[in-house]
C-alpha cells in the first residue's frame, strides 16, 4: 500500500479532514499521515483549540508534535512514502520540517487551497517583521532566522509538484518542477453543494460571518484583534436589518467555521437567525451575500450572487483587513461600505448588481483553470501520482 504525508499546521477537525481530501486518498487505497506542527510553532492557537468547543477528528494517522525531538524521530523513522503534501506556512519549524524531509529524499506537493486577489503589502518582509518585534525579541529571531532558511535554502526547498488553482495562483506554485492545473478546494466544495437539489433555505440575504473579533489568525501572529465586539457586531446587525427591510426578505448569518468556541453567537447578532458549517448551501439558496473579504465570496461568485462588501470604522483602521477588503471588491466592481456611517440613506437596491465579465474573470484567475476536470483537485493529483509512481 502507498502512503501519503500531510504536514500542516492547525489542528485536524472534521472540517480540515474534509477540505484536505483525506478520505479521497483512503478510498483509492492508500495510507495516510498526518504531521501537525501547530502544537510546536503555535502553542496559543493550539491551547485555544482544545479550550474551546472544537473537537479534533479521530483519526488513527494524525500525530500533533509538540517538540523538535518528536518531529526529528518521525522524520528519521518514517518510511514507505515517496510524497509529502505541506498545507503548512513558511515558520522555522516547518521550514525544518521540510528540510528534513527532502533531505529523506520525498517529493514536496503544494497546493494553491484558496486564494483570492492579495493585498500585496501584506507580504511585505517590513510589515512581517514588526509582527514577530510585536511578539517580542525572541519571536523576531526566531522570524529572521526562518526567513535566512527559506532565502538560502529556495532552490532546496523548491517543490515537486504544484497544483494550481486559477491562473493566478501559477505565480505561488509555479517554481514547482511540475505544475497539475485543477481548481481550489472551495471549487470541491462547489462541485457537491451545485448537485444537492435540498437546499432552499428561505434567506434571500446571506452575511458571510469572518469571525473578526475572535479570529484564530490573530493567536498565529500573537496580536489582538483590531476589532471589538462591542462595536462591530451591532454596527453590522443594523445594517443587516436595513438590508433587510430595504429588500424585503429574511437575513441569515453564516457562521465562520472557527467560531465553534463562541457559546452565543445568537446574542452577538442578537436576534438574527444564524447557521454554522452551510456557508455554501445558503449561499446557493439566497438571493443576496454581505460579506467583507471572506474567501467563502468565491461561492458568490460561483453561483452568480451579487455582493454588497462592508467595513467598519474599526476595520478602516487596520491597514491589512481594509486593503485585502478594498482588493477584493475591486476584482468585482464594488467598493466597500463603512456600515458606521450613515447607511441608513443608502439605496440598497442599487446595490444588487453583478459585472458578469468580473466574475468570469475573478473565476479564471482565482478559483479554476478554464478546461480542467470537473472533479475533486484531490483526485486530479492522486491520478496524477498514481500515473507517476506505474511510470517508475
Amino acid at each position: 500500500m502507498s502512503k501519503i504525508l500531510y504536514l500542516i499546521n492547525q489542528p485536524l477537525d472534521s472540517r480540515n479532514y474534509n477540505r484536505f481530501g483525506i478520505q479521497s486518498w483512503l478510498d483509492r487505497g492508500w495510507e495516510v499521515e498526518i504531521w501537525d506542527i501547530t502544537p510546536l510553532a503555535y502553542p496559543s492557537v493550539w491551547k485555544n483549540f482544545l479550550l474551546g468547543q472544537h473537537k479534533l477528528k479521530n483519526f488513527s494517522g494524525y500525530y500533533p508534535l509538540d517538540n523538535l525531538i518528536q518531529l526529528r524521530d518521525k522524520i528519521k523513522k518514517y518510511k514507505g512514502i515517496k510524497f509529502f503534501i505541506d498545507l503548512a506556512d513558511t515558520s522555522l519549524y516547518s521550514v525544518c520540517a521540510i528540510i528534513g524531509l527532502k533531505l529523506r529524499g520525498f517529493v514536496r506537493i503544494i497546493h494553491a487551497t484558496g486564494t483570492i486577489p492579495p493585498y500585496e503589502n501584506t507580504f511585505s518582509v517590513k510589515l512581517r517583521a514588526r509582527q514577530a518585534l510585536q511578539r517580542g525579541c525572541k519571536e523576531l529571531l526566531v522570524w529572521l532566522f526562518g526567513k535566512l532558511l527559506q532565502l538560502t535554502l529556495s532552490q532546496f526547498l523548491r517543490p515537486g509538484i504544484g497544483v494550481a488553482a486559477g491562473s493566478e495562483s501559477i505565480k505561488y506554485v509555479g517554481c514547482a518542477k511540475k505544475v497539475i492545473y485543477a481548481h481550489n478546494l472551495d471549487y470541491d466544495d462547489y462541485l457537491k453543494i451545485k448537485k444537492d437539489i435540498s437546499t432552499e433555505s428561505g434567506y434571500g440575504i446571506i452575511f458571510i460571518d469572518q469571525n473578526y473579533c475572535f479570529h484564530p489568525d490573530f493567536y498565529y501572529h500573537g496580536l489582538p484583534s483590531p476589532v471589538s465586539p462591542e462595536k462591530y457586531f451591532p454596527a453590522v446587525c443594523h445594517a443587516l436589518k436595513s438590508i433587510s427591510k430595504s429588500l424585503n426578505t429574511k437575513v441569515c448569518v453564516a457562521l465562520h467555521p472557527r467560531s465553534a468556541h463562541r457559546n452565543l453567537p445568537n446574542k452577538e447578532f442578537r436576534d438574527i437567525e444564524t447557521k454554522r458549517e452551510m456557508t455554501g448551501q445558503l449561499i446557493k439558496a439566497c438571493q443576496l451575500v454581505v460579506a467583507h473579504d471572506s474567501t467563502a465570496v468565491q461561492m458568490a461568485v460561483l453561483f452568480r450572487k451579487p455582493i454588497i462588501f462592508i467595513s467598519t470604522d474599526e476595520l478602516e483602521k487596520s491597514e491589512i483587513l481594509l486593503g485585502y477588503c478594498k482588493t477584493l471588491a475591486k476584482s468585482l466592481g464594488k467598493s466597500p461600505i463603512n456600515i458606521d456611517k450613515n447607511h441608513d440613506q443608502i439605496d440598497w437596491k442599487k446595490e444588487i448588481d453583478i459585472d458578469n465579465e468580473k466574475y468570469t474573470s475573478f473565476s479564471n484567475k482565482y478559483i479554476k483553470i478554464d478546461g480542467t476536470p470537473e472533479r475533486s483537485s484531490w483526485d486530479i493529483l492522486i491520478d496524477h501520482i498514481n500515473l507517476t509512481l506505474v511510470r517508475q
